[in-house]
């Protein structure tokens, strides 16, 4: 049986990564990885002489320019246009060279701030979380035109929409808020500290998948593009838990065994209190997912003490 190609782009990043390990165990497929410096995104010359030459039957697009509130805000130009222009890059390659599949990993972020579990359909319903609204746009221009091409060419190019992921990452760039949290529990112990002081919003929360989970997810959901098993342009998939940030900084007290004072100053939110996606649609396809979600938050807490003592 013939080896299907496939390109994983963003592969560098924590989920890409994790994700070319689990796919690079499929013996059906012949997996391509490339970092930036062999395949930028924004050089649609470079994009097309690398699909002239390798002739993929799928792609799955985990790239993206992200990072945080500050990065966000300082480089909003940058955010907005250089993820939108890797995405006209992409799909229109794509396109020329033949590639009918493609996956694209998108973000909750691209849904407005509603009090309700979002839906698919919630997409333009409400105003964007304006801290994170050049990446959001972003993030909604590359669905968005997987769509009009579907429309218009018969395309086969579909999104998947995640909350917050969290696990093992061995990048310390664009630090996420577990990531955050076990690091200050780690440094707090290992420097002696009596007490470690969190300025957050008491009323906020997050909804949040393990890495390990998403990783499944995609590769399931790529086998059902590939033989053409799912209609909808854009699906949501929920996480395994939703916490509020005060709880997860207790929770983690408890795992790290730190056996000091944690103090928790509440502060104004700049960003959304909350976002919690609906997934009656996913139902449709996937598995039930296994939550056990104090275990997975040890398991990478774990993973954190090694890499910041």
């Amino acid at each position: 049986m013939k080896k299907k190609k496939i390109l994983v782009t963003g592969s560098s990043g924590m989920i890409g990564s994790a994700l070319v390990r689990k796919l690079k165990k499929d013996k059906k497929l012949i997996v391509y990885a490339p970092f930036k410096k062999k395949l930028n995104l924004l050089n649609l010359r470079s994009l097309n002489l690398f699909f002239k030459k390798h002739k993929f039957s799928s792609i799955i697009n985990c790239a993206a320019l992200n990072g945080g509130t500050f990065q966000i805000n300082k480089n909003k130009i940058d955010f907005l246009s250089k993820n939108s222009q890797m995405a006209i890059n992409l799909v229109s390659a794509s396109k020329k060279y033949g590639v009918n599949n493609l996956l694209n990993i998108s973000s909750s972020s691209i849904y407005p701030e509603l009090k309700k579990k979002l839906e698919e359909n919630d997409l333009f319903k409400g105003k964007f979380e304006k801290t994170n609204e050049p990446y959001s746009l972003g993030k909604i221009f590359m669905l968005k035109l997987c769509e009009y091409y579907n429309d218009k060419y018969l395309t086969n190019y579909k999104s998947l929409v995640f909350c917050n992921v969290f696990g093992p990452k061995k990048s310390k760039k664009n630090i996420q808020i577990v990531e955050y949290i076990c690091k200050e529990f780690v440094l707090a112990k290992k420097r002696k500290l009596s007490e470690i002081t969190f300025r957050i919003n008491r009323s906020l929360s997050r909804e949040f998948i393990y890495l390990d989970d998403m990783v499944n997810v995609i590769s399931f959901f790529h086998k059902l593009l590939i033989n053409q098993k799912f209609k909808e342009n854009l699906i949501n998939i929920p996480g395994i838990k939703v916490i509020f940030i005060k709880n997860l900084i207790k929770e983690m007290k408890k795992i790290s065994k730190f056996n000091g004072k944690v103090i928790i100053q509440n502060i104004k939110s700049k960003g959304a209190l909350s976002k919690t996606l609906d997934g009656k649609l996913s139902k449709k396809y996937l598995p039930s997912v296994k939550k056990n979600f104090d275990l997975k938050l040890k398991s990478t807490f774990n993973y954190f003490e090694k890499k910041y003592k």
